[in-house]
């Protein structure tokens, strides 16, 4: 998705207050051709060397928030045209009953980047100041910025979002490049029911063996019994 519309591509997840991003990538700021200000510029398979797989943010910076909520379609050229976020004003009140968020802004305040990785930032230092950057730039466009998210369904449920966003919109996106994107949502939820039905398949096999285990020992424990009374009986 990246090297086909040239700019951040991500599979978010919302849980609670974090926003899990399963899968996304993105062009490196640091190559001129490739850079958050200018991501018209043609990508190199090798250009995209910034995995954002395992970042997480809190839920009320999210963009794709808006999408799993709505359960729908959201694409936007400029802030006016978005949905409304909340104010500082408005996220320091949230984030008393919010500690992910309290985090996140304690950070942003101590000049700190915020973002954080899953698995821990250790080693993912230059891809969360890669990442901090392009956000950057997508705040400071409030009149080019771009958006766009499909909902990912699994099991008929909105359960994440396949979204493109950065500081303008890729050049000549219209319906078929959102068509593009509902397949490929339709691909991420085709691979997370495929993962979800394995693991019913490994959790049927394991009551199974459980319950072949207890079967046993019942009738071990049952031998045992008997063969208790028939010696009690002989006395």
């Amino acid at each position: 998705a990246s090297l086909k519309w040239q700019i951040l591509s991500l599979v978010n997840f919302i849980g609670g207050n974090t926003q899990f991003t399963a899968a996304g990538y993105m062009p490196s700021s640091s190559d001129k051709d490739a850079s958050p200000s200018s991501p018209g510029g043609a990508l190199e398979s090798d250009q995209l060397a910034v995995d954002l797989c395992g970042l997480t943010t809190p839920r009320k910076t999210s963009q794709c928030q808006h999408v799993i909520a709505r359960e729908k379609e959201l694409v936007y050229r400029g802030a006016e045209n978005g949905p409304e976020f909340a104010d500082p004003p408005k996220l320091m009140a949230a984030s008393k009953v919010d500690p992910v968020l309290a985090s996140f802004l304690e950070q942003m305040q101590s000049n700190q980047n915020p973002l954080s990785h899953a698995r821990g930032d250790s080693g993912k230092e230059k891809a969360l100041e890669i990442a901090l950057s392009y956000l950057k730039a997508f705040e400071a466009a409030p009149e080019t910025r771009f958006y766009a998210g499909v909902p990912i369904r699994v099991d008929g449920a909105v359960i994440g979002s396949f979204c493109i966003f950065g500081p303008r919109a890729p050049k000549g996106f219209g319906q078929s490049d959102l068509a593009e994107m509902r397949r490929m949502a339709g691909q991420a939820a085709a691979a997370l029911e495929a993962q979800l039905e394995e693991k019913r398949r490994e959790a049927a096999a394991a009551f199974l063996q459980e319950e072949e285990r207890e079967r046993k020992k019942k009738e071990k424990k049952k031998a045992r019994n008997k063969k208790n009374r028939k010696k009690k009986g002989k006395k």
